[in-house]
């Protein structure tokens, strides 16, 4: 058997649209119809849109699954729906610094996060040699005077905990991409 060539559906009723348009010349009522149906054919996007509009307020929810299936089995529809829920995912370099990148934000937030929920100041309680000044001075000035954290010390546990939270969700982000790039 040989490959043949898909359907170009659009092409054929676009084909269809011109033969019409000739069969009812001298109707400028049906000739105007024409042109109209033969617009919206033109511009793919549109019939895209018109259609899936339609399907997602008269099908039920099954219904819908069960054609997003169908559209995903078919190659040139898979690539599509692909595209559609990974609109980065058609680049695979894309993909790997996306997920480098969410390393990194994670790697960053986890740092900051632990720093601002468990401040330096927590941990000294004696001044060692091989701080620099500026961590002496502040050291010096929390042990001398700790109700200076007192306004302060609340929001950076705060702050620490939604930084750690985020380290999490990226993390999980670039779970999702290699996943992703497993299943290719």
């Amino acid at each position: 058997m040989l490959a043949t060539e898909p359907r170009d559906e659009l092409g054929e009723f676009l084909e269809k649209a011109e033969k019409l348009k000739k069969i009812v010349k001298g109707d400028e009522e049906a000739e105007k119809i024409v042109e109209e149906i033969e617009s919206f054919l033109k511009n793919p996007e549109r019939v895209v849109v018109a259609s899936v509009k339609k399907i997602s307020r008269e099908r039920s929810r099954d219904e819908i699954v069960q054609i997003v299936d169908r559209m995903r089995k078919d190659k040139q529809m898979g690539r599509f729906m692909e595209v559609a829920r990974y609109p980065w995912g058609g680049n695979r370099t894309v993909q790997l610094i996306m997920q480098i990148l969410w390393v990194i934000t994670a790697a960053i937030s986890f740092m900051m996060g632990v720093y601002l929920f468990f401040p330096p100041y927590v941990f000294f309680g004696r001044i060692h040699g091989n701080a620099t000044a500026t961590i002496q001075k502040t050291l010096e000035l929390v042990s001398k005077n700790p109700q200076v954290l007192s306004a302060i010390d609340p929001l950076f546990k705060i702050i620490g905990f939604v930084m750690m939270a985020i380290a999490i969700a990226s993390l999980y982000q670039a779970h999702i991409i290699s996943t992703y790039l497993r299943e290719e």
